[in-house]
């Protein structure tokens, strides 16, 4: 008797080696990761960066100008990064999930 293959109860880091790639399990998995990393990451981690930057800049003079500094030009680079990251997360969804074309033949 063959064995029936199944995506079911994988974890989604293996989803690739079992042959689960393009599932409906990790189409699932992938949007709720993409999901979770953009509220989390994109808009909450936006807005408290806003309220970090806005507290650091108000409290200039009273902390040392270096600190200020890696506060004001660090948390920035840090969320262009998150930027970053999320359109990387993107296109491996997309990799997994959009049917190329087959080439044309001349």
């Amino acid at each position: 008797m063959a064995a029936v293959h199944s995506c079911h109860g994988k974890s989604s880091r293996f989803l690739d080696k079992t042959n689960c790639t393009g599932s409906t399990l990790q189409l699932i998995n992938g949007l709720t990761l993409i999901s979770t990393f953009f509220g989390a990451r994109l808009a909450y981690g936006s807005y408290a960066s806003y309220q970090l930057l806005t507290t650091v800049w108000n409290a200039r003079g009273q902390i040392p100008s270096w600190l200020a500094a890696i506060y004001l030009v660090g948390n920035p680079v840090l969320n262009v990064l998150n930027i970053f990251w999320f359109t990387k997360m993107i296109r491996a969804i997309q990799k997994r999930f959009v049917k190329k074309s087959p080439p044309k033949a001349d």
